[in-house]
């Protein structure tokens, strides 16, 4: 007769992650800057990426025909990336000096209407619907600088009611570096999810270089992956205000736009608007180790790298058995063969429970019987992890099995 013999076995599998930290490096000088930004194992081993790419101009590049990517030295086919939509981190910087309230040309608004309304365009038009930015608006104040109604603000109705509520006060020179240090800081603070970040500064222009340490500022900004733009406001910029300018947004790759009217900061808008959208590819890993692993991608000439790191761990298997009875197999007369005695299969039925309790798919399982090896055709396991397999017991005699299952 045919006795069960419980069996417990820990399965190698190639199937469970945890992402423990994520570096990346982008190659300098190429026809478009590139990063890997975020890296997400949580369904390893489908794995899915971020990439951020920039123009010479500065523009988000979201085309990513020729997109070309490595997991460790092998090439990952038809990456077919497609845009994500994960939002931006802006904080907004008035400089709110005596300027702000001249009326630049006749019968025209003074500059403060003009920057709450380039702000509030900003808010309506350049703003994620569905509230994946991120908006803070820092003013001058006697400590050196604060934030309008919090920071963070992640609605345009939020925006909007923080500057139409804005008043000046008393005007005179602006802390402003501090108060682009604490926009910076507030940036960098942030949790990092591999969003774009940035800094607008409103002003003048006209005494930057009195005001600003342009070193130490860009160098900050550049540690922080934060991009400085500013816009100029007045109805006419000379060489003096746009080389003040340069001096704080080009070290970043930022961009500096006149902005004589509200609408004409659009320009600069909409390239921060751009940066919203990243590319997103997903693909299946061949990873089957735990440890640091690297992605390679190319695009447009320009390369990144990033490392992220899996804990590989295998599932707990137990083979579902009753020992009470022993299967009796039953033949009609004496010189059947043992093949065609019945029952010739038995159903069996598995347990996985996956340390990380996420689910992944089941490449292989193998019964092992008496220490002989039998792989499993087609096995099915269910979405809790059960595992149901028919075992072929045709040619077994009578005798007691002890049973191993390997997944």
């Amino acid at each position: 007769m045919l006795r069960w013999q419980r069996a417990v076995l820990l399965g190698f599998g190639l199937l469970a992650a945890l992402l423990l930290w994520i570096g990346s490096t982008a190659a300098q000088g190429a026809a478009a800057d590139l990063e890997i930004t975020h890296i997400d194992t949580t369904e390893f081993p489908d794995i899915r990426l971020r990439l951020m790419a920039q123009d010479e101009d500065g523009r988000a590049v979201r085309v990513a025909n020729g997109l070309r990517l490595w997991e460790g030295e092998r090439p990952i086919p038809d990456p077919s990336p497609a845009l994500v939509n994960v939002g931006v981190d802006v904080v907004f910087v008035i400089d709110a000096n005596a300027s702000i309230e001249d009326i630049d040309e006749s019968g025209g608004r003074p500059r403060r209407e003009k920057v709450r309304d380039a702000i509030i365009r900003f808010a309506n038009r350049f703003m994620n619907p569905a509230q994946r930015d991120r908006v803070s608006i820092v003013v001058p104040d006697d400590s050196g600088g604060r934030f309008l109604d919090g920071s963070n603000l992640s609605f345009s109705s939020e925006v909007i009611n923080a500057i139409n509520f804005y008043e000046t006060g008393e005007l005179g020179p602006t802390p402003l570096d501090a108060m682009l240090t604490m926009a910076i800081e507030h940036l960098a603070q942030l949790p990092e999810e591999g969003r774009y970040r940035a800094v607008v500064l409103l002003s003048d222009s006209a005494q930057l270089d009195e005001q600003l340490d342009f070193l130490a500022l860009t160098e900050a900004a550049n540690a922080a992956d934060v991009v400085l733009h500013g816009l100029i406001l007045g109805t006419r910029v000379d060489a003096e205000e746009e080389a003040n300018m340069t001096l704080l947004t080009l070290p970043t790759q930022g961009q500096q736009r006149h902005m004589p009217q509200p609408e004409r900061a659009d320009a600069l808008f909409q390239i921060i608007q751009e940066f919203g959208a990243q590319i997103g590819v997903a693909y299946r890993s061949a990873v089957a180790s735990s440890g640091q692993h690297l992605v390679r991608a190319e695009l447009q000439g320009s390369e990144a790298e990033a490392t992220f790191t899996v804990e590989v761990a295998a599932p707990a298997v137990r083979l579902a058995i009753d020992n009470s009875r022993p299967i009796r197999r039953v033949a009609g007369s004496a010189d059947v063969p043992l093949e065609e005695i019945e029952p010739t299969v038995q159903p069996l039925v598995a347990q996985l429970n996956w340390p990380d309790n996420h689910p992944r798919r089941l490449e292989s399982a193998t019964l092992i019987v008496s220490g002989a090896e039998a792989p499993l055709q087609a096995p099915v396991l269910s979405d809790d992890g059960v595992l149901t397999f028919d075992w072929d017991i045709s040619r077994l005699g009578q005798g007691t099995y002890p049973l191993q299952l390997q997944v």
